[in-house]
């Protein structure tokens, strides 16, 4: 009926809303992440050329390891985390895409 047809629009367009506002919500997050990946990177390449530059020393060299270990290890936490988002992103916007599809259909 017209009624079911209108409450399912209703739904539809409901759920969609949502699916943008979690996509929105998703790719801040991306970018955060991405922006956190960015800084870990140059924390890297700055550690490395301080490593680099105390080769001689090897206390110091000990002591900056453990520090770039930590950078590399938060870095690759962050590349995954990039990882997830991403794929999330991906879902939400293949369901946005589908209930686009039935929105169109239905009309």
């Amino acid at each position: 009926s017209d009624r079911a047809m209108v409450t399912a629009l209703g739904e539809w367009e409901d759920r969609s809303c949502r699916l943008t506002a979690r996509i929105q919500d998703l790719e801040g997050e991306l970018e955060r992440a991405r922006e956190d990946q960015k800084q870990a990177e140059r924390d890297a390449d700055e550690l490395a050329g301080l490593v680099e530059g105390l080769q001689a020393d090897n206390e110091k060299l000990f002591q900056l390891s453990k520090s770039l270990d930590g950078v590399s290890d938060r870095a690759v936490a962050k590349l995954a985390k990039t990882k997830e988002v991403e794929e999330e992103v991906e879902t939400v916007e293949r369901e946005l895409l589908r209930l686009q599809r039935l929105l169109e259909n239905s009309q």
